[in-house]
């Protein structure tokens, strides 16, 4: 994916699923990384919310995404309205989705462009 035009390759860094009681059922979170801890940190970290097992357009519900930048950090939270996604799969066995979003955290504008994750559970849910 791009962040303000700069190409970043993240990893999984986690997936969860979450069970609620609203109409929405459950909700599969995924954590992605970018960056170097130590000895200064400069890292990314994004995690978004999508109906498990569900496809279409605009699923992606939130986005959270976190820069830091020692010693300085910046997030926020991507809300619907901000993001465009398309989820083609969703199964117990992979998740494959684009997406891309622009918002303005703590005075500056993020704009995430290219977002594609194709990936393939190590153990099925």
């Amino acid at each position: 994916m791009k962040i303000n035009g700069l190409e970043k390759q993240f990893q999984i860094a986690g997936i969860e699923i979450n069970y609620n009681n609203s109409e929405s059922g459950q909700t599969l979170i995924i954590d992605l990384f970018n960056g170097i801890l130590q000895p200064k940190q400069d890292s990314y970290a994004i995690k978004f919310r999508v109906p498990y097992e569900k496809t279409g357009s605009n699923l992606i519900r939130e986005m959270r995404y976190f820069r830091v930048q020692s010693p300085t950090s910046i997030t926020g939270n991507f809300e619907q309205g901000q993001l465009q996604s398309n989820v083609t799969m969703n199964t117990n066995t992979c998740l494959s989705a684009t997406f891309s979003g622009s918002a303005i955290f703590e005075g500056k504008e993020i704009v995430i462009s290219e977002g594609i994750i194709n990936h393939i559970y190590i153990y099925p849910f």
